[in-house]
C-alpha cells in the first residue's frame, strides 16, 4: 500500500495518537469502555484452543491490549500495520508472549490462505482509498478460514441529534472517501466476497457501527 493510500499520515501521528484518542473519547465514558464494548463482539463460532486472531491496522495496539486481557490465554493475537512508528508505539506496551506485531500491508497480507479464525478492523477501512479498501477486504477473505468472522468497527452516518452533530465534526477531519464509506457502510463491500452479516450494533449515538460478518465460502 503506497504512502498516500491512507487519509492521514500515521507516521507523524504515532507519538500523539493514544493521547488524542483518550482526549476525544473522555466525554463519552472513556477509551477503555468503548474498546471493551467493541471486542466483546468477538465471539466467533469457530474460536477454540489455538485459534489465531488478527487485527489489521492495529495502530498502537490498544485494541490488542484489550483482547490480551479479555480473551482466553490459548488464543494467538497478531497485529498488522503499515506504519512503522505506530508499530513501534505498540511494542512499547506490555503484552503477554502470545501477542506479536508485524509491519505489513492490509492490501497484500504476508499470511497464507485460511490462516486465521477471526479478523478485527477497527476504524481502519475508512482510512483507505476505495481501490485499496477493496483489495484489503479481498485479502481478509483469503486469510480467513471458512466460518471465520470479521469484526468491523467504523464510523457511520446517523440521524440521531447528537450523532449528526458528531458526524459534522467528523467532516472537518476526514477525507471525502472516508465520509463516503461512512454513508455507505460496510455491507456493500463485504457482500462482494461471500460474507454474511450475523450481528450489528451502534455505539456512541450511532456514530460508530459494529458489524460481525462470517465467511461462508
Amino acid at each position: 500500500m503506497r504512502k498516500n493510500s491512507l487519509s492521514h499520515d500515521f507516521n507523524l501521528l504515532a507519538p500523539y495518537y493514544d493521547r488524542g484518542v483518550k482526549f476525544l473519547l473522555f466525554p463519552f465514558g472513556g477509551e477503555s469502555k468503548l474498546r471493551k464494548q467493541m471486542v466483546s463482539f468477538l465471539k466467533c463460532e469457530n474460536l477454540r484452543k489455538g485459534s489465531k486472531i488478527l487485527e489489521i491496522g492495529c495502530g498502537t495496539g490498544s485494541n490488542l491490549k484489550a483482547l490480551d486481557k479479555g480473551c482466553p490465554e490459548y488464543f494467538e493475537l497478531v497485529g498488522l500495520d503499515l506504519s512503522g512508528p505506530m508499530v513501534e508505539e505498540a511494542r512499547k506496551k506490555k503484552f503477554t508472549s502470545r501477542v506479536k506485531f508485524i509491519l505489513g500491508d492490509a492490501a497484500q497480507m504476508p499470511f497464507s490462505d485460511e490462516s486465521f479464525e477471526s479478523v478485527l478492523a477497527a476504524f481502519t477501512l475508512h482510512e483507505m482509498l476505495k481501490e485499496v479498501r477493496l483489495k484489503a477486504v479481498s485479502e481478509l477473505h483469503r486469510i480467513l478460514k471458512i466460518r471465520g468472522c470479521a469484526l468491523i468497527v467504523d464510523f457511520s452516518y446517523t440521524k440521531t441529534f447528537i450523532g449528526k452533530a458528531l458526524f459534522a465534526l467528523l467532516k472537518l477531519i476526514e477525507s471525502k472517501e472516508a465520509l463516503e464509506f461512512a454513508y455507505e457502510g460496510s455491507d456493500p463491500l463485504f457482500s462482494q466476497f461471500n460474507f454474511v452479516k450475523k450481528e450489528e450494533k451502534s455505539l456512541l449515538f450511532g456514530l460508530i457501527k459494529v458489524s460481525v460478518y462470517y465467511k461462508i465460502n
